[in-house]
């Protein structure tokens, strides 16, 4: 292939909805993740480069209303690398 033409995108997203309304109780975490790596990674050859485009998103919804308990931790992680990376030179002889 022709080099730095390629295309890389991605979507990506977590949601959690938890322990909304009345008198609810969660016995431990509450976590929304979303970890995303777009673009070429390791790759031996030409076609690399190009454009790398990406959403990502992660959101919690826990605990809304009266009387509501979450014995742990409550989080929303997005994770995201984009871009090219641990590209090699082919060797030409």
């Amino acid at each position: 292939m022709f080099p730095f033409l390629d295309q890389n995108s991605g979507s990506n997203s977590a949601t959690v909805v938890a322990g909304n309304g009345a008198f609810n109780g969660i016995g431990g975490s509450v976590s929304a993740t979303a970890d995303q790596h777009v673009g070429d990674h390791s790759y031996g050859g030409w076609d690399f480069g190009g454009a790398n485009t990406g959403a990502n998103s992660a959101t919690v919804l826990a605990g809304n209303g009266v009387g509501n308990l979450i014995l742990g931790d409550v989080s929303a992680t997005a994770d995201q690398h984009i871009g090219d990376s641990g590209f090699h030179m082919p060797v030409l002889f």
